[in-house]
């Protein structure tokens, strides 16, 4: 992995963008980009997902995103050899993850977010422990079975205690629904994390 991730300079570039044409876009960004931008991991990764846009009547999920913001993703993708949006494809940014405003987030989310600034564009940083229920969330999600080792791994370089994994895993089985998934994805969840199954 280089020294500085491509899509920090990607942000820089979209920043500059979005100030030329006097806009500003608040985006509130989840995974391993996110991870990547806080410091927890060095893992290689190309895009960072928006969970939700912040406006005057608070954070919404977005998706699609508005048309002067998918344009200049675009831009900035292809002038950086980055992901772009297509048929079978996710953009560098994009609002992949925006189905959990619907879904609902820890509680105090909002009040823990890091702000970083580039130019036309803010970003809110999802904290440490939100990232953590989130990607307890998606290493115990079904739809996300191929990506489970990268999940886990993103777990193991946040060294989460028992206690912590414990609350996510408590948290992701009130959004589940399913009365045996402590028993099943959660124990399942910690011998991958190498913590006894009691913790679930």
């Amino acid at each position: 992995m280089s020294e500085r991730p491509l899509f920090l300079e990607a942000l820089e570039m979209l920043g500059q963008l979005l100030e030329a044409e006097g806009r500003h876009y608040d985006l509130v960004v989840v995974g391993g980009g996110a991870l990547v931008l806080q410091g927890y991991i060095q893992r290689p990764t190309e895009d960072l997902d928006v969970l939700a846009m912040v406006g005057d009547d608070g954070w919404r999920g977005e998706k699609p995103f508005p048309e002067p913001l998918a344009r200049l993703i675009g831009i900035v993708g292809l002038s950086l050899d980055l992901p772009v949006e297509g048929p079978h494809d996710r953009a560098w940014l994009n609002p992949g993850p925006s189905f959990l405003m619907d879904q609902g987030l820890p509680i105090g989310f909002q009040q823990r977010v890091e702000t970083r600034r580039f130019h036309g564009l803010t970003l809110r940083v999802a904290a440490r422990i939100d990232l953590l229920y989130l990607k307890v969330l998606a290493a115990t999600s079904f739809d996300r079975i191929a990506r489970r080792k990268v999940d886990v791994a993103d777990l193991v370089a946040l060294r989460p205690t028992p206690t912590e994994i414990r609350g996510a895993l408590r948290w992701c089985a009130g959004l589940d629904g399913r009365p045996d998934f402590l028993q099943t994805e959660g124990a399942d969840l910690c011998r991958s994390l190498g913590l006894p199954e009691e913790v679930s």
